[in-house]
């Protein structure tokens, strides 16, 4: 990207007069979807053309490609209907150019990868898709049948997710800008400091906190990372960090900021639009798993703290007055989220929530010592404009790929295939769709991976996950009084001749989905699609900290001055949570319980991680020997796996408890010279 162009006066009113226009789609205007998605394609893609290529008439040229195919769009849709889809010649060369330029914007944006992926699948459809044996044949479409559905149909470039992308992402993006400008990120950053400092570790807590709230927020990995890696990190490495990891905690902490309400990246919108359930309910469900990954890196933090005794805690509780105020009176920009918050849980839409959240940001200013006047609201309106380019690119561009798959039925044919390697088990095939994710993560950012893994296998991994349950309420007898209905369903189960949950998967999927039906509760069944999302969506993750593409360990490298690779790699450790919270996800009631089941489960969660870890680096309120390593390595594992009985649990929670209590007591009571918490 043109650094300069980034300043340049032209794209600073270009960006406000988009966030702007983009205002008055969502909340005045009545137009149909595609339109708006049209003019959001021109208007993100002539703010692309002017920050992605350097000469002006390059510039001109793609901005007039790309806002004359959106008008084309707008003053041509009725007339092709009306002459019953027949393409005439403007109609080829308007859809091809907006594709071509969608495309070029992408590569420029991000790299080759996507653009040659969606080009593989529009020439699969069209052109040698035919000559493919076997599952994956396809007879093919006319290109003017590909066009069609790519640009006017209601599942293309400017169908489903291009209409995500200028309603409640933008508008979440927007919210984001204005928080950072009326300095929200200064005071987010304040908060976690004051928070963290009496903890051992503290440096290393703040740069998780601080990127746990701005993430909340923000919603973009690389940007926590920059906008709080440049604090966090030095100050990290002045009190003993390495640079590897000082590097590693921004950017695991980081990373779990596409993973935390009320945001989410863009993946909280997908995953409401591809399981027709509440954004409500997504961001709830999401909570409890974010905390758990931010403990996660959070007992990592304080372990390399206290192994190698460095950043001890600030017992005195001193701080500049001048500080103190600015921490009291950012009160602010905690109501501006709080009115987020409680207008979503009260029943509000998310687009009203956001919108009147901003609205509070502004209201509230002017009572403040930093009053948002004309200028700062014009720069807001830029930044989030300009911070949305990528995004809106990406998802009109993903679309065409997503397209393609429902065009040809490719999804279906891969979760068969799923189905098939993964044997019926849930872990293999949670394994392969890390494999999955982690393989089109070094090439897709995360948003159009999760898109295209769960368009393939997110079905399939809800069906595991209900089978799984199913098999578990059946084997139990709580339907007894269904069992003659059941064994005339799967009569192989009946005669022995197969295994419950092997007649289960041997049977149509009609017969599961009634099996399903008559076993499981509607709430179970939403519970185990939305599981199957949040598992999909957190794996897809793991290449922004996972060795050899990883550009957020990168980015962290880059402004730690350390090793690249030992940077990834201990990014790589930190953020082990992005392995074992979707295996609690999916085998446990972290998400699909009740309000008790999920409680619990995070309890045991939390309780297990921390001896797990404790066991890994060796460290509980000091270095322990390998018997106590052992010891609480065992009870870790027991306490995360999925157990039928809950007593069991209870139990070795009470322990650990003790364990702790005397512990600490035992530590308070010997003469050391750093007091730890």
């Amino acid at each position: 990207m043109n650094n300069k162009n980034i300043k340049d006066p032209v794209v600073y009113w270009l960006a406000v007069f988009a966030s702007l226009v983009h205002i008055v789609l969502n909340y005045f205007a009545i137009i149909p979807e595609n339109w708006a998605a049209a003019t959001h394609f021109a208007l993100f893609g002539s703010i692309g053309a002017l920050l992605f290529f350097k000469k002006p008439w390059v510039q001109f040229i793609v901005s007039l490609g790309i806002i004359a195919s959106a008008i084309y769009l707008v003053f041509a849709e009725d007339a092709l209907y009306e002459r019953g889809q027949s393409f005439l010649y403007t109609d080829f060369f308007f859809s091809t150019l907006a594709i071509v330029l969608a495309l070029t914007l992408m590569f420029k944006a991000i790299g080759w990868f996507i653009p040659t992926l969606i080009m593989f699948f529009l020439t699969y459809i069209t052109v040698w898709g035919q000559y493919v044996p076997g599952v994956f044949h396809f007879p093919g479409l006319s290109w003017e049948t590909m066009l069609f559905r790519s640009y006017f149909g209601t599942e293309g470039m400017f169908g489903t997710i291009a209409q995500l992308s200028w309603t409640f992402v933008f508008m979440f993006v927007l919210f984001g800008a204005f928080l950072q400008v009326s300095g929200a990120g200064d005071y987010l950053l304040k908060v976690a400091s004051k928070l963290a400092s009496r903890f051992r570790g503290g440096s290393g807590l703040v740069s998780v906190l601080a990127s746990g709230l701005m993430g909340s927020v923000s919603g973009s990995a690389i940007a926590n990372t920059a906008a709080t890696g440049v604090i966090t990190i030095p100050s990290m490495k002045k009190v003993g960090y390495s640079p590897e990891f000082a590097g590693g905690v921004e950017a695991a902490a980081s990373t779990g900021g596409q993973l935390m309400p009320p945001v989410m990246g863009a993946g909280a919108f997908i995953m409401a639009s591809y399981t027709q359930l509440p954004y409500l309910t997504i961001v709830t469900a999401a909570l409890l798993p974010a905390l758990l990954y931010y403990l996660t890196v959070g007992f990592f933090v304080r372990a390399y703290a206290i192994r190698r005794n460095i950043d001890l805690p600030n017992k005195s509780g001193t701080e500049l007055p001048k500080e103190k105020d600015k921490v009291k009176n950012g009160w602010r920009h905690l109501v501006s989220i709080g009115i987020l918050v409680t207008l979503l849980i009260v029943g509000f839409t998310p687009l009203y929530a956001v919108g009147m959240a901003i609205v509070s940001i502004i209201l509230l200013s002017w009572i403040s010592e930093r009053p948002m006047k004309l200028k700062e609201i014009n720069d807001a309106l830029s930044e989030g404009s300009k911070g949305m380019v990528v995004t809106a690119i990406l998802l009109i561009t993903i679309g065409l790929m997503v397209n393609a798959i429902t065009t040809t039925g490719l999804g279906s044919t891969f979760s068969l295939m799923a189905i098939k390697w993964a044997g019926g088990s849930l872990l293999i095939l949670i394994l392969l769709i890390a494999v999955a994710s982690l393989i089109l993560g070094a090439g897709l950012p995360v948003t159009a991976s999760y898109i295209i893994v769960a368009t393939l296998l997110a079905p399939v991994l809800s069906d595991l996950i209900s089978l799984q349950i199913t098999t578990e309420i059946i084997n139990s007898g709580s339907i007894a009084a269904s069992k003659d209905f059941i064994d005339m369903l799967l009569p192989a189960f009946t005669d022995g001749t197969l295994s419950l949950s092997e007649s289960i998967l041997a049977s149509s999927s009609e017969v599961r989905t009634m099996l399903y039906d008559m076993v499981l509760s509607p709430e179970i069944i939403a519970s185990s699609l939305l599981s199957a999302h949040l598992v999909i969506f957190w794996l897809s993750q793991d290449s922004n900290v996972t060795p050899p593409v990883c550009l957020v360990a990168y980015t962290a490298a880059g402004i730690a001055k350390g090793n690249h690779t030992k940077t990834a790699f201990c990014a790589w450790k930190l953020a082990k949570g992005l392995y074992i919270v979707p295996l609690l996800m999916a085998y446990t009631g972290l998400v699909m319980g009740d309000t008790e089941a999920r409680i619990f489960a995070f309890i045991f969660s939390v309780i297990g991680l921390f001896c797990i870890i404790a066991a890994w680096e060796g460290v509980v309120m000091k270095v322990v020997n390998r018997t106590h390593r052992l010891m609480l390595g065992i009870m870790g594992i027991v306490l995360l796996w999925p157990l039928d009985s809950l007593e069991i649990k209870v139990v070795l929670a009470l322990l650990f408890t003790i364990y702790l209590s005397v512990s600490i007591f035992k530590f308070r009571h010997e003469p050391v010279s750093n007091e730890l918490v």
